[in-house]
């Protein structure tokens, strides 16, 4: 079916830079549409059931009739928006809906992203809806999809959905170098399909998702968060292989044949609060933090600095420095050079 396309030049009434607006602004711009509305001269686009490239100028004019939506949320605005500027939009058929009457019923965050981007995006419009009193309290009162539910829909999951999900988004903040002690810096949100798109790109993802729960349950217990596991075994394995991660969540897993000074051993105290001083529980970045510390300890060698006897002997435990940054994975040559 052929698209309806509005053409010509046109800007809108109101201006808003989606990357950087916050809620209060969102509200200020909201404000001023319809002022702006109440006052410009009206023309009510008249649609049939179809396909339409809605255009921001579409978009606008079926604004200007929005009866009954939700309050207007800028996560969900610029989330849309990144997708329809980005090639991340598809016309899947999930419709925006016009009463009879000519209001609009549902898609106003959609709609808004259009005004406001600039995009032109491919929609299904159902324009013969009755006019029902309410009709918005039965509309998208279903189950939102989450990045664990488009994995299981997509069969990368296999019973692991909820892992893998977990693992991606530390692996996103990871990649973009977004760990922090304190104040996590904030990153946006990954799409469904991109979540399913780095699956499909690491497919060592689910695989160590598996190995974890067949080979190493306790290990993945100690660690004490599931997608901390996957992403940890995930990426040793991929720079070191699975004899390397084999090595390493054994031993944690049961505590067997551990020096005083092991790092691995370390990481069990801290992780079971033995050698904390705080009874807080870990968080998953600070989990994370000290297994991968640990385990770049152990891969160059380096072993637990001795308390000196006078201040009681023994071991320094696995601590996170107010102000250290979050470790890299080491690499293959930074073993070497190690070694040498």
């Amino acid at each position: 079916m052929s698209a309806h396309v509005a053409t010509g030049g046109w800007e809108a009434p109101v201006k808003l830079d989606l990357l950087s607006a916050n809620q209060t602004q969102l509200d200020e711009v909201f404000q001023a549409f319809y002022t702006w509305s109440k006052s410009a001269p009206m023309s009510v686009p008249t649609f049939t059931n179809g396909w339409y490239d809605v255009t921001p100028e579409m978009a606008c004019q079926i604004l200007r009739r929005n009866r009954a939506n939700r309050k207007l949320t800028i996560k969900f605005v610029r989330k849309y928006a990144r997708s329809m500027t980005a090639s991340l939009w598809r016309g899947t058929g999930e419709p925006i809906i016009i009463d009879k009457e000519g209001y609009l019923q549902n898609a106003q965050h959609r709609l808004w992203a259009l005004m406001l981007s600039g995009a032109t995006a491919r929609i299904f419009i159902v324009a013969d809806v009755d006019a029902e009193p309410d009709l918005f309290a039965f509309i998208d009162n279903g189950k939102v999809r989450s990045h664990s539910d488009a994995i299981y829909t997509a069969g990368l999951g296999n019973g692991a959905s909820s892992m893998i999900a977990a693992a991606v988004k530390l692996a996103y903040r990871y990649d973009q170098g977004a760990f922090k002690l304190i104040g996590q810096p904030r990153i946006r949100d990954l799409e469904p399909i991109e979540v399913v798109d780095y699956v499909r790109q690491n497919s060592g993802i689910p695989d160590a998702a598996h190995i974890l729960g067949g080979s190493y349950p306790k290990a993945m217990a100690m660690i004490g968060h599931k997608g901390v596991a996957t992403f940890f075994a995930w990426k040793v394995t991929d720079l070191h292989g699975k004899a390397v991660l084999a090595e390493f969540l054994e031993p944690l897993g049961t505590g067997a044949h551990l020096d005083e000074d092991s790092p691995v051993l370390a990481l069990r105290n801290r992780l079971m609060k033995i050698s904390s001083a705080s009874d807080d529980d870990l968080t998953t970045n600070q989990r994370l933090w000290l297994t991968l510390k640990a385990f770049n300890m152990v891969m160059c060698g380096h072993k637990m600095p001795a308390v000196p006897k006078r201040k009681g002997g023994g071991y320094e435990p696995l601590t996170i420095a107010d102000n250290e940054e979050f470790p890299k994975f080491v690499e293959p040559a930074d073993v070497a050079e190690a070694a040498d």
